[in-house]
């Protein structure tokens, strides 16, 4: 294979990555002779391993930027994933943050996700949840959905064409892939999500919320009930994790409540969500003085009927 490639070069015959990539997409029994394959375009190349592996991930990435219909390419990433030797999570997601430096459509309402939902639902399942690739892939997922949604809001009247449905849809089916696996939410998201208005997106971060404040008194009340030494040890373990992230978003909520830059309908969720921080053990445990903190929050209901 190697003397016949070397012949067509001297032919004038350029194995560019997109021929490389081509090949491997449509040999049957990659699994077989892929190493083969690769072994036979290293030694054309003359590139390290570490570099062949590079281009070949950006060029597979650049397929799932422009063309979503491949559904076998799991079998691609598979065997490249095999051959990469170490630190496969920091190897993908270079080649995802070089491709995805390559595009300047990121203003327009129309864009799906940097690459396809079956990309990210690959990389869910192959790297898991508590991955930095996976946290970056559902980002994308999050700021592409809030911003497909602004706009379908803005434009009520607007006739949608296929391909946006088609590419909400997608945006829709990644969003809830993920978020049915773990929670992703982080508090730095509502700058974003406040100008949410699909109901799907704000409940999916409400039922977080709710468990992560209710959780906590429970957990304590549980333990204390068995009176079992090592529960309560570990519960006081867990509940310190915990309120460094409550805190957290119990912030930036706060932020929010004079923000007048959200949605009709955030704005909904964040009256639900002071009523269950207020009525949670974090408001009696926090330098807060809930009975201010109710008269402002009310205070401010006011002020927005009169409005």
């Amino acid at each position: 294979m190697v003397n016949r490639l070397s012949e067509l070069i001297k032919l004038g015959f350029e194995l560019h990555y997109t021929v490389i990539v081509d090949t491997l997409l449509i040999e049957k029994r990659l699994v077989e002779v892929g190493n083969i394959l690769i072994k036979a375009f290293l030694q054309i190349k003359n590139e390290s391993m570490d570099e062949f592996l590079h281009k070949c991930l950006i060029e597979i990435l650049r397929i799932f930027r422009l063309d979503k219909r491949l559904k076998k390419t799991d079998v691609v990433l598979n065997f490249l994933y095999s051959v990469i030797e170490k630190d496969h999570e920091k190897v993908f997601l270079k080649a995802m943050e070089f491709e995805n430096r390559l595009d300047d459509n990121n203003d327009s309402p129309f864009m799906s996700l940097n690459f396809s939902a079956f990309y990210y639902s690959w990389i869910l399942n192959k790297f898991g949840a508590d991955t930095e690739i996976t946290k970056w892939c559902f980002n994308d997922i999050l700021e592409k959905i809030i911003k497909v949604d602004s706009f379908i809001k803005q434009n009520q009247h607007y006739v949608l064409s296929e391909q946006f449905e088609n590419n909400f849809k997608e945006l829709y089916d990644a969003f809830k892939n993920y978020t049915n696996t773990k929670n992703f939410f982080k508090p730095s998201h509502l700058k974003i999500i406040k100008q949410a208005t699909h109901i799907d997106i704000i409940d999916g971060l409400k039922q977080y919320l709710t468990k992560l404040f209710i959780q906590q008194s429970q957990d304590s009340v549980e333990c204390v009930n068995k009176m079992d030494i090592d529960n309560i040890s570990t519960s006081k373990h867990k509940r310190k994790r915990n309120d460094q992230e409550l805190n957290n978003w119990y912030n930036e909520l706060r932020k929010l409540r004079d923000d007048l830059d959200i949605s009709d309908e955030f704005r909904e969720f964040l009256e639900n969500i002071w009523e269950i921080i207020n009525d949670s053990d974090f408001v009696l445990n926090c330098d807060v003085d809930e009975i201010d903190f109710q008269r402002e929050s009310k205070r401010h209901k006011k002020s927005e009927k009169k409005e």
